[in-house]
């Protein structure tokens, strides 16, 4: 367990924590790690449930499907907080630019205070030392989804063991689980001839000649850190103090010697670094800042000693550690400030008694003023007083970070060349946020570095301005609020309020772009002059000690509208068998969510390429992340450089087609657009449409095994108020075996409240199906979305021709998710629409036909009534058919005596007619039910519940639909081509997990298929189809349920049933009848009495 393969197979590396290639995704195992929680809570390995949880994972990370294994915590039992601990095996060592990535899920659902500050974090165990340290904390935010982290241990000599810690209140509900731990860079240097540049270790291995005397263990034996070769720089590690650095006396934000140890008796988990850096440990000392003494400072900084002036051959080189996290965090400089004139304006020597003296003089530095002061020599002990003048030469920033870094110690360097004496001053700010600070350790000036004989400090203030609190000044000196800059618009006469947001051509600056690189590359700007200028962004090395990614972020920005992109223009060069990686983030730093919007990688030749990347509509807050990443690192000959940024119609003003709802998608999404916050996107399908065929649509491919999160939306723009009612009116497709979940909502844009309209869960075969629902009620600025939710891993959503009409036809079918559908509700006892979880009437179904969940609605009533009393529902009227209708609809029943379910027919102005009729409990289970209309008159469908005086009784309705041909016959053959006839997919979960899908070979295209159908031998003939897919569906079943029969003392099934022959491939089984079978499309059953 020390990272490198000793054994044949790695096999000396297994169980350590990760198994193959360094990396544990728990698909078959815990990799050795170990739950070490109290009796109340616990670290568990699992997958997701059979239904869609509430605040649990919706899949794993690795696999992205139910299929896939993770760990994670079960829901605290105890009355108290809680722990939940998960521990490594054993470690050997880890050298000091180990990395741990890993996934992690932390969700709220939101019904209590479910997710703490404390919800996760990591630790590091020493063994040998009986010591530790925290090495990450998250943040507090709560986010329905995997996330992406990485975490550093730091260089760890000896035994060792990782801890992922989790704690939640008594019986909160917010989920925490861990996915797809990965570690690397963690062997020391191994035993191969150096480099140029490199020197040898004394355990063998190589390090950068860079790394030497730099305060850490690069080669694991410490022989780079030795005294012989490293005893005449000056180290100061504030374990017993701050050596010769000073505070900054006018500040009143003060540094703070402390520890981790110290600062955790605050109770704020946090609060500081979790170790320092010369140890490793929460024993070890560092400077720490993260409140203000006052609200007239937000800064403070740390000053050498005056020093000797250097040159080229022989620089002063600094080296620190800061640690820079969480958003309090304002940001770290390095500064050299020098000297040009010391002189003396008033000299005094000796006492001159006990009594005050007034001191006045004249000054003329730039301007012109005065400065007086009263002064007391009294007693032989004076030795004199002098007011000097000094005025500043030059004050330059070698080093600048600005925002959180992460819970990590960073690594800087600068070597200085400078001509007069100086100062190194170490400047931070803080600002407003929830947590977080500012720390520095190590720091270690070189040989060239030489404390001057005049050691008169210089000092300065930061500059300020003549703006308030809050407040941002223009270069034209006028004020504008701070949430007013970079938001895509001008407000500064000037525009100074959006010269550096990120739109650049890096001519005259890096246009905002702050290097926030923490490892070995580093984002830096580059100008130069020939006939005219030139400026790019490149990467290049960085002293950090940890080989990741050189990351550059633009300040905040937005908010953004809908159309809102990236133009950019890059290069690559080098290796084209390993070439570069560039790419483009948005982060959002109070969500903590990074999510990848463009990727290259390859070799332009040198050549600046262009790319236009959408950003799309995002509140204020977010930020664009460049990411560049180059493996083995030749600075000469792999190269990645940015020339310009530019951003597109980013402002919020709505563009000319934004009241266009109706769409056929042909030319675009009219007046709808992706919703940045949702996990994945809609397409544009080319070939898949409703239309015209081969045209256009919108679509989701759920079986694509990219996606990962469990939502994909498409808004439209905000409208308002309507004067009528309005009906929203689509065709939609649902197809696949596990095919997810299509929801239409209604969003009011000013609280963000959303009320589900629509939805249809499940198979609904290969083939296009019409939907609508009426918009009520409507708030004053509202938003329509559709919402692809992928509760399922393996099918096909779409949506095409999307229509606001003023109303809406009559109801084809009903789900009763949104609405009641117009059915009313008389008699004994009131019709109720409820679910589970809130509904009023209990027992019910704990979950509906719909969704399969206890948040699905249905129709119930209460039938613990006396015998003879009857709850009556009633549709809305509907027209007399053309021909006879089909009406198909699921109940429920449930406990003692639940009485009857009648179905009528009834004519309005004429008689009714008694078409269904069932009196007898058939389990807790949803049982379908049809039948046949067939009137000249306009009618109503017409349920009526009777009690038979049992206890706690009930009948519920659900997913009501109308069909326009009779039903199928129990005796009658079905072959698929006017639908399902009667028989159904399941949609408990506790019963299977996929869905059969009806389909014909022409409209097939992503699955391997029969050539024709049974029935009529071509390839427009339609069968039920069960694929064998490459998703992760081993083990998984599929039902299909026929209608109910009556009793029968013997019943026939025939069927025909297609196997295919070709290849290799998973087999799926059909039970007592054909097995192995690689793909079941089932054709023509027949069952005779």
């Amino acid at each position: 367990c020390d990272f490198v393969c000793n054994c044949e197979g790695c096999s000396d590396e297994r169980k350590c924590g990760y198994g193959q290639n360094f990396l544990c995704d728990f698909e078959r195992s815990l990799c050795g790690w170990s739950d070490r929680s109290g009796p109340s809570t616990a670290w568990e390995r699992r997958q997701r449930h059979e239904t869609l949880p509430d605040n649990a994972p919706f899949s794993d990370y690795t696999l992205g499907t139910d299929a896939g294994w993770f760990v994670a915590v079960q829901s605290s039992s105890s009355e108290h907080s809680s722990v939940a601990l998960l521990e490594s095996p054993v470690m050997s060592e880890a050298a000091a630019s180990c990395e741990v990535r890993l996934r992690y899920f932390m969700w709220d659902s939101g019904v209590s205070e479910g997710v703490l500050g404390t919800a996760l974090w990591a630790s590091v165990w020493r063994l040998a030392e009986g010591a530790g340290g925290l090495v990450w904390r998250p943040g507090v935010s709560s986010v329905r989804g995997w996330r992406d982290a990485s975490f550093f241990p730091g260089r760890l000599p000896r035994g060792f063991i990782l801890r992922l810690h989790s704690q939640h209140g008594p019986h909160e509900p917010g989920a925490v689980a861990i996915d797809q731990l990965e570690f690397r860079n963690c062997a020391l240097p191994d035993q191969g001839p150096c480099t140029e540049g490199e020197v040898r270790c004394a355990r063998g291995g190589c390090v950068s000649s860079e790394k030497l005397c730099d305060g850490t263990d690069d080669c694991g034996d410490n022989s780079d850190e030795r005294g012989e070769l490293c005893g005449e720089y000056r180290k100061c590690d504030f374990e017993h103090g701050t050596c010769e650095w000073q505070q900054m006396k006018m500040a009143s934000l003060k540094w703070k010697l402390t520890n981790q140890m110290s600062l955790h008796a605050t109770f704020d988990p946090m609060t500081g670094p979790g170790r320092d850096h010369t140890t490793n440990t929460d024993q070890g000392n560092f400077l720490y800042i993260s409140t203000a003494a006052s609200n007239e400072s937000d800064w403070t900084s740390l000053e050498s000693p005056v020093l000797e002036p250097t040159n080229d051959t022989n620089p002063c080189g600094l080296v620190l550690y800061y640690h820079l996290f969480g958003p309090r965090v304002g940001g770290l400089s390095v500064i050299v400030m020098t000297a040009e004139k010391l002189y003396p304006v008033l000299e005094k020597g000796g006492e001159y008694g006990d009594l005050w003296v007034k001191g006045q003089v004249d000054l003329v530095v730039n301007t012109t003023f005065q400065l007086v002061l009263y002064y007391h020599l009294f007693g032989p002990r004076v030795g004199g007083l002098s007011v000097i003048v000094m005025t500043a030469e030059k004050l330059y920033p070698v080093l600048e970070k600005g925002g959180e870094y992460g819970d990590l110690w960073v690594k800087g360097q600068v070597d200085l060349v400078v001509n007069t004496t100086f100062q190194i001053i170490v400047m931070t700010s803080l600002r407003e946020g929830q947590y977080g600070g500012v720390a520095v350790d190590d720091l270690i000036l070189s040989p060239g570095c030489r404390n001057s004989q005049v050691q008169n400090t210089i000092s300065t203030h930061p500059s300020s301005t003549s703006c308030g609190e809050g407040q941002f000044q223009c270069a034209s000196s006028e004020c504008v609020a701070h949430t007013l800059v970079c938001d895509f618009k001008e407000h500064c006469r000037d525009g100074s309020d959006e010269a550096q947001c990120g739109g650049t051509d890096f001519k005259d600056s890096s246009g905002g772009w702050t290097d926030r690189s923490v490892g070995t590359r580093q984002w830096i700007h580059l100008s130069w002059e020939s006939n005219s200028t030139y400026g790019y962004l490149m990467v290049l090395p960085a002293p950090g000690q940890v080989s990741t990614a050189a990351r550059a972020l633009t300040p905040v920005l937005g908010p953004s509208g809908p159309f809102c992109s990236l133009r950019l223009s890059y290069g690559t060069l080098g290796n084209t068998t390993r070439p570069g990686m560039l790419s483009l983030n948005v982060v959002e730093q109070d969500r903590g969510t990074r999510s990848e919007v463009w990727r290259y990688q390859g070799n332009t030749g040198g050549q600046w390429l262009s790319a236009m990347v959408t950003i799309g509509a995002r509140e204020r807050g977010f930020q664009v992340e460049v990411r560049g990443h180059v493996p083995d690192f030749l600075a000469e000959t792999h190269l990645i450089a940015i020339n310009k940024f530019e951003f597109l119609t980013c402002n919020i003003s709505e563009p000319d087609n934004s009241r266009e709802l109706t769409c056929n998608f042909e030319a675009g999404l009219c007046g709808w657009y992706q919703d940045q916050t949702d996990s994945f996107d809609w397409f544009l399908e080319n070939g898949s449409d409703h239309t015209i065929g081969p045209g256009v649509s919108v679509s989701v491919p759920l079986w694509s095994p990219s996606l990962r999160g469990l939502t994909g939306r498409l808004l439209s723009y905000p409208q308002p108020t309507p004067s009528t009612s309005l009906c929203l009116s689509f065709w939609y497709q649902l197809y696949g075996p596990q095919t997810g979940s299509l929801n239409v909502k209604l969003r009011s844009v000013n609280d963000g409240q959303e009320l589900l309209l629509w939805t249809r869960s499940g198979s609904h075969g290969n083939t296009w199906h019409h939907g609508n629902c009426l918009l009520t009620p409507i708030p004053p600025n509202f938003q329509l979305v559709f919402e692809a939710v992928r509760d399922g891993f393996d099918g096909h959503v779409a949506v095409d021709d999307v229509m606001v009409t003023e109303s809406c036809p009559t109801q084809t079918s009903c789900s009763f998710e949104g609405w009641d559908c117009g059915f009313s509700s008389s008699g004994y006892e009131r019709w109720v629409r409820q679910n589970w979880a809130t509904g009023e009437v209990t027992p019910g179904p704990p979950s509906d036909h719909s969704l399969g969940t206890d948040r699905g609605y249905y129709m119930i009533a209460d039938t613990s009534l006396p015998s003879g009393s009857v709850s009556v529902l009633r549709s809305e009227e509907r027209s007399a058919p053309l021909w006879p209708e089909c009406v198909q609809f699921w109940y429920h029943k449930g406990g003692d005596k639940p009485g009857s379910l009648r179905v009528f027919l009834q004519e309005v102005g004429g008689g009714r007619v008694q078409v269904f009729a069932d009196n007898v409990s058939q389990g807790n289970a949803w049982r379908h039910g049809n039948v046949n209309i067939s009137t000249t008159r306009d009618w109503q469908l017409v349920f009526e519940a009777e009690g038979a005086g049992g206890v706690q009784a009930y009948i519920a309705l659900d997913d009501i639909t109308y069909i326009p041909h009779t039903c199928p016959g129990p005796a009658s053959v079905c072959d698929f081509e006017s639908g399902q006839c009667s028989w159904s997919n399941t949609q408990d979960p506790v019963l299977d997990q996929l869905d059969w899908t009806l389909t014909s070979a022409d409209s097939q295209s992503y699955y391997p298929a029969p050539p024709h159908d049974h029935s009529l031998l071509n390839a427009r003939g339609h069968f039920l189809f069960l694929p064998s897919s490459q998703r992760a569906t081993a083990g998984q079943t599929a039902w299909l349920l026929s209608p109910h029969f009556p009793p029968t003392t013997g019943t026939c099934l025939s069927f025909w049933v297609h196997r295919a022959v070709h290849g290799e491939t998973t087999p799926c089984s059909l039970p007592s009848l054909l097995s192995p079978l690689p793909l079941l499309p089932l054709l023509s059953p027949v069952i005779n009495f």
